[in-house]
């Protein structure tokens, strides 16, 4: 990106993923960022306060993309063991058959009978890299 900005291309950026939420991809990338569009799954972070919030004073920044998908992740395996005990196949099976899950990140994830995962997503843009201010977009 930022080479792209030094040889003077001004066209809009776009990143398949949620890595513009990473506090080290955002260092790296650095005000070049700015104006980049990702796509992501769809989170609200007020969903998220209490996670948000512990993450930010145990670690000093906000969770990424990542953090957020691999506190569901945990929760659902909890899930599979709650119903099922510590067997893999019942905590996979519980996994395979995932209807409205409640993410903390806001909305549900659901599994579909060939096993795609369900659930929503949206386009960001970086308005501050330095804040860091991402702010969900309608094409």
């Amino acid at each position: 990106m930022q080479q792209a900005r030094e040889l003077g291309i001004s066209a809009p950026i776009f990143v398949g993923n949620g890595n513009p939420t990473s506090k080290v991809y955002r260092e790296g990338a650095g005000k070049a960022l700015n104006g980049v569009i990702y796509a992501g799954f769809k989170y609200d972070l007020g969903a998220a306060k209490k996670l948000v919030d512990a993450y930010r004073a145990r670690l000093g920044f906000d969770p990424d993309f990542a953090a957020i998908e691999i506190y569901d992740m945990v929760n659902m395996i909890a899930e599979g063991i709650r119903k099922n005990g510590y067997d893999g196949e019942g905590i996979r099976s519980v996994i395979a058959g995932l209807k409205d899950f409640k993410s903390i990140g806001g909305g549900t994830f659901s599994i579909d009978p060939d096993g795609q995962a369900i659930l929503p997503v949206a386009l960001y843009q970086v308005k501050d890299v330095e804040k860091p201010l991402f702010e969900e977009i309608t094409p």
